[in-house]
């Protein structure tokens, strides 16, 4: 049993913990009509809240608390809750609200918080919430908006159950309106078997996308076969993509089936297809057009049925302009085309990356990430895109270090412009300061100094430092 005020009756919680206060508000028969909302926040807040609340049923509970929070969504049916974002750490409403997200994906969230903390918050908005309010509480523009949040769970909840939230779709990371837009377009080219060419920068998970639109197409139970056209040489591509029989040239010890009939019934993805050699772009082409091939060294052809997805991240069109890819190929690979957006251009979505694999890299799926360490990420402009981002992380995981390029840039050009003098024309005071700096690191002060780490030795010597 747990103590409620005075004026509210007492509910046996069975899964809940004593430490929860929940006010059922029960002063009536109809009042067991009401909604419920669950109000998660600091008990001082909570209790300004509740008075504005005169229509819903509140039950609180504090924002470490997402096992008893969990309990209680599960025990009274709560379709939406509302989350104080006051007087709390940033790692832990993350990390709360992943865990209830995950847990309970039906409930909608609203947020309450004061305009001071809004943009620290913002990061949060797209992922977890579906709407929020100001301090001071406008109650009746608060109660509409609650109400509104719990039809639409209520609507949610009413549809049959579907495997949504093991969709492909959810493996491409991302809240961002440029993610948001890619998603949407890649369930449309999915329900096509019409050939794709992917564009983007080179690390904007262009494999990803493809291996997504295969497993969402009618081919999904099909094989998806991958080759890189940039990592075989010239006289070996063919080969790879086409097969061979054996003894069709030295080295053919037996018969080889190639890429494009091993992806027979499923998808074959050309990556990097900008690399491909203008010969075998003819022999690609022929396939494209009458699906029949040919192994080296054979007598007979036979018929494939595969998707192509192409991907490249080089530009095409200056490709062709060029002589370099031929006109004809690009327009036939070119009739869905879906571009890949850049880290730089998706907003938080490399913070959202970031977190989703901490835990896979640190094998502690409870890890968050510091807000200094955020405060990096976002801020950065990630030229190699999500390889950068993950390599990024997966080396502060190991080495213990959150340093990024950029940060490595300032401390060379810092050493740089702070001392292009002679050894002979440095201040005593100058020295010392780069010692205290580099934590009396000599090696580390003499690179800060522009010196050979002999020359601050002898300096020191000779100066009587006491270092």
């Amino acid at each position: 049993m747990l103590k409620g005020k005075s004026s509210s009756r007492l509910y046996p919680t069975g899964l809940i913990n004593s430490s929860i206060w929940i006010s059922m508000k029960c002063r009536d028969s109809n009042s067991i009509l009401k909604r419920t909302v669950l109000v998660i926040g600091p008990p001082e807040y909570r209790e300004k809240i509740e008075p504005e609340l005169s229509n819903w049923r509140c039950l609180n509970c504090e924002i470490n608390q997402v096992e008893q929070a969990s309990a209680l969504i599960q025990q009274f049916a709560i379709r939406v809750m509302l989350v104080i974002l006051e007087n709390q750490s940033h790692q832990q409403i993350f990390s709360s609200l992943d865990y209830l997200h995950g847990h309970h994906p039906e409930v909608k969230h609203i947020a309450l918080i004061n305009d001071s903390h809004l943009q620290k918050a913002q990061l949060l908005f797209p992922r977890f919430f579906h709407d929020y309010h100001h301090f001071p509480v406008d109650s009746s523009r608060l109660e509409h908006t609650l109400g509104h949040a719990y039809g639409l769970a209520n609507i949610a909840q009413s549809r049959p159950r579907t495997s949504e939230h093991d969709s492909p779709l959810n493996e491409l990371v991302g809240d961002s309106f440029a993610m948001q837009q890619f998603r949407q377009k890649i369930q449309l080219v999915a329900q096509s078997s019409a050939c794709v060419l992917l564009l983007g920068e080179t690390g904007t998970g262009k494999d990803l996308a493809a291996q997504t639109i295969h497993k969402l197409s009618e081919r999904s139970n099909g094989p998806f076969i991958n080759i890189n056209c940039a990592a075989f040489p010239e006289h070996l591509i063919q080969s790879e993509l086409f097969g061979h029989e054996k003894g069709s040239f030295t080295g053919a010890v037996c018969q080889h089936k190639g890429k494009i009939e091993q992806a027979h019934g499923g998808t074959l993805f050309l990556n990097e297809i900008g690399e491909l050699p203008l010969q075998l772009q003819a022999v690609l082409l022929k396939f494209l057009d009458d699906k029949i091939v040919e192994r080296i060294g054979a007598n007979s052809s036979f018929q494939v049925d595969c998707r192509i997805i192409a991907a490249t991240h080089n530009n095409l069109e200056s490709a062709v302009s060029e002589g370099k890819f031929r006109e004809d190929l690009y327009h036939r690979l070119n009739i869905l085309q879906l571009e890949s957006p850049p880290l730089r251009d998706r907003e938080n979505d490399a913070f959202i990356i970031a977190q989703s694999h901490l835990g896979k890299f640190s094998g502690d799926t409870d890890r968050i990430l510091c807000d200094e360490f955020i405060a990096k990420i976002k801020h950065y402009h990630w030229p190699g895109n999500i390889r950068e981002l993950l390599n990024y992380i997966e080396r502060a995981q190991i080495l213990g270090t959150d340093e990024l390029p950029n940060d490595r840039k300032e401390k060379s050009n810092s050493g740089a412009q702070r001392n292009c003098k002679k050894p002979s024309e440095l201040q005593e005071a100058e020295i010392v300061r780069a010692i205290e700096d580099s934590k009396h690191n000599l090696s580390e002060a003499a690179k800060s100094l522009n010196i050979s780490r002999t020359s601050l030795y002898r300096i020191i010597e000779k100066s009587n430092l006491k270092v």
